[in-house]
């Protein structure tokens, strides 16, 4: 078994670890309203009962909440240090150290998923969730050593995962050594479609006859930038190279179809709800495209298709709520901005 592998196997041993509870994500405006109240300081109503049952609901191991690179890469961006430590202690309080795997592997992941199931070699996609979950060092991006040159290459392995598979956030993220620069400087793709949504908004506000015809420009938008990773993927199935390139452009007109036409947008979260959340912002005449806006969605993008409860601001929650796109239909996840309404639901628990 390889260094990956194994490394897979822990993810998997954690989902089962959790599979009994309900997985919470909330944007960082919350976790900054749990500071405040742990500080005794103004919050919004509903607030205190929130973070005091979420709090009940982890001692009991009935829910746990998750935490993402998106997370640590908001309040970087945002520039928030005077909150950075105290975040990162009351993320580590409410997760238990439960992360997801980083930004782009989630997304790759999502579409080796997405061939498979056009390949007729997928059925459930809660397949796709059981090897995502996993602990801080991994929701990081660091990279796994390469041990091959070492006779002990086996108990190195094992050593070395099982030792920073027990790193907690704090260990990670509060470390002085610790290069987060990565974080810092990142690449905001969702500052780059909104620099394009608004600045051509006013050219081409006639240039679709419907919303439907809209999110299907989105999404094949979306999916062209994922065509080039197809081969990887079909690669790793056994087709012939002879074929990749063809075949690479039928998987990708197949996954097409089943995104717009069947509405199947489970098959791939990432494209389907950024796709999804632009079309409703382009397709709204009035509607602003915030730049605010922008890690709302990156959130979006990981709570919908891999939490039970998404907590977010009241503009996000409508459009992932609207009845036109009707996309929250298609995952397990309520979506709220409401505090007092996420306090019934976490009752229910």
């Amino acid at each position: 078994m390889n260094s990956f592998e194994k490394f897979l196997n822990k993810n998997r041993e954690l989902f089962y670890q959790y599979q009994d509870c309900k997985i919470i994500y909330l944007d960082l405006n919350y976790w900054i309203d749990f500071i405040k109240f742990e500080n005794n300081l103004e919050v919004r109503k509903g607030i205190p009962e929130l973070y005091k049952v979420i709090l009940d609901n982890v001692e009991k191991k009935r829910a746990i909440t998750l935490i993402s690179d998106i997370h640590i890469r908001e309040n970087f961006k945002k520039k928030k240090y005077n909150k950075y430590s105290s975040l990162i202690q009351i993320f580590q309080k409410l997760s238990k150290n439960f992360c997801i795997i980083p930004m782009i592997e989630r997304e790759l992941n999502e579409l080796k998923y997405a061939v498979l199931f056009a390949k007729g070699k997928l059925i459930d996609f809660q397949e796709r969730r059981k090897s995502i979950y996993t602990k801080p060092i991994f929701a990081y991006q660091a990279n796994f050593p390469n041990f091959n040159e070492f006779e002990n290459k086996e108990e190195l392995e094992n050593s070395y995962l099982n030792f920073s598979w027990e790193k907690s956030l704090t260990d990670i993220f509060l470390n002085p050594e610790m290069d987060l620069g990565k974080f810092q400087n990142i690449e905001d793709h969702e500052e780059e479609i909104f620099n394009i949504l608004t600045t051509g908004k006013a050219e081409n506000l006639n240039d679709s006859n419907s919303f439907d015809e809209l999110l299907g420009k989105e999404i094949l938008g979306s999916l062209d930038f994922y065509t080039e990773y197809i081969p990887t993927a079909l690669r790793n199935l056994g087709q012939k190279e002879d074929d990749l390139k063809s075949e690479a452009i039928a998987i990708r007109n197949y996954i097409f179809y089943i995104l717009h036409k069947e509405k199947k947008f489970n098959l791939f979260p990432t494209v389907s709800i950024g796709a999804g959340i632009h079309s409703l912002i382009r397709w709204n005449k009035q509607m602003e495209y915030q730049k605010s806006l922008s890690f709302d969605i990156l959130h979006s993008k990981v709570a919908i298709p891999y939490s039970d409860i998404f907590l977010t601001d009241g503009h996000i929650s409508s459009l992932i709520n609207n009845k036109q796109l009707k996309m929250i239909n298609n995952f397990n996840c309520k979506v709220t901005s409401d505090p007092e309404i996420a306090v019934e639901l976490l009752s229910h628990f």
